[in-house]
């Protein structure tokens, strides 16, 4: 949906961008907008307002739209935060950045409403928004080999080690390599030929020494640099096809400078080219970003955002992807049934120890059309509410949980045994999403003779 027309999020942002942003300027239980999913009958008491959410923000961490991208350490399935999505370096036309930008008010509702976006993005992502300058540590955090390339070609060049004195001998023979161990801790390797001690160039070990030991005494410590493992023309015939251009997170070429598919790299402008390989990673995403913080910003006020650590500012937005049950269960009430139950206890069993995060996730949707809890207490629109289900009396194994997402709550019958509990909540978490009861009778049917839990 790259024009932004079919997806919910498409449809959201055409609705809703151009009217006043006022109406992203709202408190804690209020809505934005009201919701109607075309051709289903669920009515918006806030259950379809989080489906809603819940579903824009599936549409964006995917290829249904352009905005974002799973990162490059994600789609190669290498290094960490792989699950980490990043805006598109593609993305740059007026549409695409007025997206982005709306992207950014529902990133200000969130923080507003408590409304969370269950987003996955990186913090090369996050600084921007609040300001903060990006290191060259958030670019590897998500491209493991971004700067595989710089390094390869750091290893080519002379090297200063700074020795202390207290080292003792120093080990290399008459072609002025190293020969034994005592550098190891510095990170010198047996073989590497020093060049110049101090500044001042050297070319046979008796100079070496004579340096060596007058710069111990003098300062306590040398500084020796080592030669590179290649020549100036060893280095040019390795990179004479290596252009000013690199491959971008989205896996398109672009020139580092005007006219870098015509420069070549060599030993003279190596530096140049590292320094503009690292410029263009710290600021891929820079246009994207730039939208996104305006959009934040006619919501949260500039001054406000600044206030925040980009961990800060990700958990206001997300909430934390982890759910913590023990919140959980102290936000919940129960009616036709108590805490001291059994089922109640393998309820909560299951919800520790049976379920990973992503069924909590999948549950949390179930009961509550969110995939991500308040961070405290007093964030909560609501308790949680677990019912007893009478309908399911005499026959509690026949019988499915039901979930009531707008007011956040679930029927659980009085399951006989854990594993019957944990099959019929998995078979609801996974198979009934749909908030579409109201076209449909509300009798409450039992699991039917055919439908056997055995494969």
């Amino acid at each position: 949906d790259i024009r932004g027309k079919r997806s919910c999020f498409g449809q959201l942002f055409r609705q809703l961008n151009k009217q006043d942003v006022s109406n992203f300027r709202i408190t804690k239980g209020l809505r934005a907008w009201r919701t109607k999913f075309l051709g289903e009958g669920g009515i918006d008491a806030g259950g379809l307002y989080r489906e809603l959410i819940y579903c824009l923000c599936k549409e964006l961490q995917s290829k249904q739209l352009p905005l974002l991208i799973l990162c490059p350490n994600g789609r190669e399935q290498i290094g960490q935060n792989r699950d980490k999505w990043v805006p598109s370096p593609s993305a740059t036309s007026p549409l695409h950045l007025a997206m982005y930008e709306f992207l950014g008010k529902l990133m200000g509702l969130a923080i507003r409403t408590l409304s969370l976006l269950n987003l996955d993005l990186p913090s090369i992502v996050w600084k921007p928004l609040i300001g903060a300058p990006v290191e060259e540590a958030d670019v590897i955090d998500i491209d493991r080999l971004s700067f595989k390339l710089i390094e390869n070609m750091k290893s080519m060049e002379p090297r200063e080690v700074v020795i202390p004195g207290s080292v003792g001998k120093i080990n290399y023979g008459a072609n002025l390599r190293i020969s034994g161990d005592s550098l190891k801790p510095f990170g010198v390797k047996k073989g590497m030929r020093i060049t110049a001690i101090d500044g001042e160039d050297v070319s046979d070990a008796a100079e070496t020494e004579v340096l060596i030991t007058s710069g111990f005494k003098k300062n306590g410590k040398i500084t020796i640099t080592f030669a590179g493992r290649v020549t100036a023309e060893q280095f040019n015939i390795a990179f004479s096809e290596t252009q000013f251009v690199i491959v971008g997170s989205d896996q398109k070429e672009r020139q580092l400078v005007p006219g870098g598919r015509g420069i070549t790299l060599t030993w003279d402008n190596r530096k140049d080219f590292c320094d503009r390989i690292v410029d263009y990673r710290k600021n891929e995403f820079k246009h994207q970003c730039q939208a996104i913080r305006r959009g934040l910003a006619c919501v949260v006020p500039y001054a406000l955002l600044s206030l925040f650590t980009w961990n800060e500012l990700e958990t206001q937005v997300c909430g934390r992807a982890q759910m913590n049950v023990d919140l959980l269960q102290k936000m919940t009430k129960y009616q036709g049934c108590s805490a001291n139950d059994k089922h109640i206890q393998f309820f909560w069993q299951i919800m520790r120890n049976r379920f990973d995060e992503f069924e909590k996730a999948k549950f949390l949707k179930f009961v509550w059309g969110r995939a991500r809890l308040p961070v405290r207490a007093a964030d909560f629109e609501t308790h949680f509410t677990i019912n007893s289900l009478p309908a399911s009396s005499k026959n509690p194994d026949g019988f499915m949980p039901i979930g009531h997402t707008c007011f956040f709550s679930v029927d659980i019958p009085a399951y006989t045994n854990l594993d019957i509990m944990h099959k019929r909540l998995l078979y609801a978490i996974t198979h009934c999403e749909a908030i579409d009861a109201d076209y449909g009778p509300r009798s409450i049917q039992a699991v039917g003779d055919d439908d056997s839990d055995d494969d």
